[in-house]
């Protein structure tokens, strides 16, 4: 009882910006926003130290996609092409091919470490949203239509909800998303 006491006036201090003694709303989202940012910037210099442990300034995407999907080389293109879950090997590999040109502001074929960031998390570069917004439709769109019916955002909807977990868009407030769709008469998003 005492160390629980003790560990929770630690991580009061650490969130209490002010020192006044209490954790303002405020404070809890600084504290949220900073927490996620270095959970961030902690899985982009693990992920940079993997696939460039000679820490050179930047890293290409042969090196890059050599480290990660040279498994792919020997196997059919029916192998290849198979989906589990709406996703397969050459699917993926196209998503990654894709984001690292993307986040190539340069477009020599190389990431920096910031480039990198851009690469593993699109959705925390502006410049990127639209990628984003595409990946996410890719991901819901099970006929490659171009576009997220009413069936298919129910299912990543209920799939989301029956999993307990937050998938990027779904929580238990898309009921209106729903209705707005219902009130335009519409039975799809797309990117507009």
């Amino acid at each position: 009882m005492v160390e629980t006491v003790f560990a929770s006036r630690i991580i009061v201090d650490k969130i209490d910006a002010d020192k006044d003694g209490n954790v303002s709303h405020h404070e809890l989202q600084e504290w949220i926003r900073y927490t996620q940012q270095k959970y961030i910037r902690d899985n982009v210099d693990r992920t940079w130290k993997t696939y460039n442990p000679e820490n050179k300034e930047q890293l290409s995407w042969d090196e890059y996609s050599k480290a990660v999907y040279d498994f792919m080389k020997d196997m059919d293109t029916q192998t290849l092409l198979r989906e589990e879950d709406g996703v397969s090997y050459q699917n993926l590999y196209d998503r990654d091919a894709r984001r690292w040109f993307a986040a190539d502001t340069n477009s020599d074929g190389n990431l920096t470490k910031e480039e990198f960031f851009a690469f593993l998390h699109p959705e925390e570069t502006p410049r990127l949203r639209d990628l984003v917004v595409l990946e996410t439709i890719e991901s819901i769109d099970k006929d490659k239509d171009g576009k997220i019916s009413l069936d298919e955002y129910a299912s990543k909807l209920n799939l989301a909800l029956s999993l307990e977990r937050p998938c990027f868009g779904v929580n238990n407030n898309n009921k209106s998303a729903v209705d707005a769709m219902r009130v335009h008469s519409t039975s799809y998003f797309d990117q507009s």
